[in-house]
């Protein structure tokens, strides 16, 4: 049992540290996922996106999503980000809500601007929505 406790507790310490490095948190992905009803890994890749005005490549993505896990538990190559932003992109399709990932080939992924700005829209208006709640 005391293996088990360090194991999380080490993958917890993981997980924080990436958050620090790509300057996404916990409530962040919560916000997205409020604001536009995306799986949690979806909104972990918007958050990154949106935190980070420059290209995130691939392998941060792959690392920020899947470094927490044992060796055996991860995916075995990039292309699983690829499939992601791909289904990512068909659910802001279909959500209509003005967000776009573009791929810059050989290097990663980025946010617009306007996109940067319409997804801190929508994670101010979840946030105002549940500020009152709390303090009732």
């Amino acid at each position: 049992m005391s293996n088990q406790v360090a194991l999380i507790r080490r993958l917890t310490d993981r997980v924080a540290e990436l958050e620090d490095v790509i300057g996404i948190g916990t409530d962040d992905v919560d916000l997205i996922k409020l604001a536009t009803g995306l799986q949690p890994a979806k909104c972990r890749i918007l958050g990154m996106l949106r935190k980070n005005r420059g290209i995130v490549s691939t392998w941060v993505l792959f690392d920020a999503l899947y470094g927490g896990r044992p060796e055996c538990d991860q995916p075995k190559s990039g292309k699983t980000i690829h499939v992601a932003v791909s289904g990512l992109r068909a659910d802001l399709r279909l959500l209509n809500i003005g967000v776009n990932v573009t791929t810059v080939h050989g290097m990663g992924y980025q946010m617009d601007e306007p996109s940067r700005v319409k997804l801190g829209e929508l994670m101010q208006a979840q946030l105002a929505k549940i500020q009152p709640a709390e303090r009732a």
